[in-house]
């Protein structure tokens, strides 16, 4: 959504309809919204490459594949320290709590949200 939401682009008009009938007006603008005050507020492009790398090794709790999830979760550390020591490094130790803490507040947001949001598509189904 942050990037490719463009009202220019022929087909946006319809995936917003759509979106917004499958999910409600107030949950897209919400998701909308968390996307852009979070983006506004970290403006690190370094920070938030980071961020998505710990996230990319992130599991879910429903994960049952044949990778071994403490590796993954060491490899996640890892990068959760070099986020941090970014920050640190970057930022003093109080703006860096603050940002380090205020991105867990909006992965943690973002999280539910998408519960919300599986939830009304499971609904759907019934």
């Amino acid at each position: 959504m942050i990037e490719t939401v463009d009202n220019q682009l022929p087909m946006w008009p319809a995936i917003h309809l759509l979106l917004q009938i499958l999910f409600g007006h107030s949950l897209i603008e919400e998701t909308d919204t968390l996307f852009h005050t979070w983006k506004e507020y970290v403006n690190d492009s370094t920070c938030i490459r980071l961020l998505l790398v710990v996230l990319l090794f992130s599991t879910c709790n429903k994960y049952n594949g044949l990778l071994d999830t403490l590796h993954i979760y060491k490899v996640q550390e890892k990068y959760t320290n070099l986020l941090w020591l970014y920050l640190l490094d970057h930022y003093g130790e109080l703006v860096a709590f603050n940002k380090f803490s205020t991105m867990i507040y909006y992965c943690l947001r973002l999280v539910t949200l998408s519960h919300t949001a599986e939830l009304k598509k499971q609904d759907m189904q019934l």
